[in-house]
């Protein structure tokens, strides 16, 4: 992970995934429902700027040479590909 994200809190960073996780999929317009803001105690406002940092980490990944090993791992289609989906513009 960046250093950048040392500035959010693990429950944040676990939040702001799902949120980016699901517009990735692209549940749009529901990136963040009643049932996410009752079990994280967070709306989605402040969700979103971590999700931000988030997303700018793994743009910034996708377009080096040299991927993290996560990255590559999760490129696999034992793994479903997941590192492959693209980011997404927020």
């Amino acid at each position: 992970m960046s250093l950048e994200m040392l500035q959010f809190s693990p429950s944040m960073v676990a939040a702001a995934s799902v949120y980016l996780a699901r517009r990735m999929i692209g549940t749009y317009p529901k990136q963040w429902n009643s049932n996410l803001r009752h079990y994280t105690e967070l709306s989605e406002e402040n969700v979103l700027p971590c999700a931000v940092v988030l997303n700018n980490v793994l743009i910034k990944d996708q377009s080096s040479q040299k991927r993290c090993p996560f990255s590559r791992k999760y490129a696999s289609s034992r793994l479903f590909a997941v590192a492959k989906i693209k980011a997404v513009p927020l």
